[in-house]
């Protein structure tokens, strides 16, 4: 995509970064929800307003479409300076340029592999970095960049409040109108990010399931331990998965399901708020509870 400046985008620096679905690269944007937070606006700081899209949340009709659209936005990838590049060492994940015409500039995920470190002039590094592209038109290639065509990933801490807003929207827009002939196909979901055979799963002949989607989880969490914790403090018997994530985050996502309208609330009130939360347990839970025993695996 050419790239021009957008009136409607400017001001001051962006803080975050699109990976678009025309040509899979990452772009400056800029954000912004309209229609009560139905719609989401995206602006291309670079680009012509021509390039502007519009996302509306009836259109998301499955949860992977909806983790595929949050997984698109993170932190802006500054560029690496002159006097940093003693921290870019092999591993270390980086965004950088590739030019396939003239003046067209795109930007794709690589990993370093190997650092040619050279003595710097006064101002200027003058290394050379040979990186594993991730994706793009050089995806599985090694390629040579200097230090001026390099941006460093940021971890994503979390996502832009905006994205998150207008994801929560499109959740329970997609929870109302989830036909009960997708059922069997949900539960299928369900048993793939559990890592349950089909077999193991008994939902007891219900056709439609409700869900919540929860952030900030250790990238080591497993899906049973949320489904336990959640048996031990609530009583309800549910279903969690926990989606990959990239190493550049530092958290993962994931979701929750149950059964019915009625444990939705439930379950939504108990993650809002644990302590105030009150729900029937068998006297040995209760005992462990009050003895703190286990610790929360929703994070915070």
């Amino acid at each position: 995509m050419p790239r021009y400046p957008n009136p409607s985008s400017a001001s001051p620096s962006p803080d975050i970064e699109f990976r678009t679905f025309d040509d899979d690269a990452w772009y400056s944007v800029r954000l912004l929800l309209l229609s009560s937070g139905h719609q989401l606006k995206l602006m291309y700081c670079h680009l012509s307003d021509f390039y502007d899209r519009v996302f509306h949340a009836k259109d998301f009709r499955s949860l992977e479409a909806i983790q595929d659209f949050r997984s698109r936005f993170r932190p802006a990838s500054p560029q690496l300076q002159d006097s940093d590049c003693g921290s870019v060492t092999p591993g270390t994940l980086v965004c950088a340029s590739h030019s396939p015409r003239d003046g067209d500039v795109c930007f794709y995920d690589a990993i370093v592999e190997a650092v040619e470190r050279k003595e710097h002039s006064r101002y200027k590094c003058l290394c050379s970095f040979m990186l594993l592209s991730k994706h793009g038109p050089s995806e599985g290639k090694m390629v040579m960049k200097r230090i001026e065509s390099i941006c460093v990933v940021q971890p994503t801490v979390r996502v832009d409040p905006k994205v998150a807003s207008f994801l929560e929207i499109a959740t329970k827009h997609m929870n109302r109108i989830m036909p009960e002939s997708n059922a069997n196909s949900g539960d299928r979901k369900i048993d793939k990010c559990s890592g349950k055979s089909p077999q193991d799963i008994d939902l007891g002949g219900v056709r439609k399931h409700y869900m919540i989607l929860i952030e900030n989880l250790e990238k080591d969490l497993q899906s049973s331990s949320i489904e336990d914790f959640l048996q031990l403090h609530t009583s309800m018997s549910t279903r969690a998965c926990i989606f990959p994530c990239l190493p550049s985050e530092s958290y993962a996502r994931g979701a929750i399901f149950v059964d019915s309208e009625k444990n939705l609330k439930k379950l939504y009130d108990f993650l809002e708020d644990p302590d105030q939360s009150s729900y029937p347990l068998e006297e040995e839970k209760t005992i462990k509870q009050e003895a703190g025993d286990p610790s929360c695996p929703l994070g915070n």
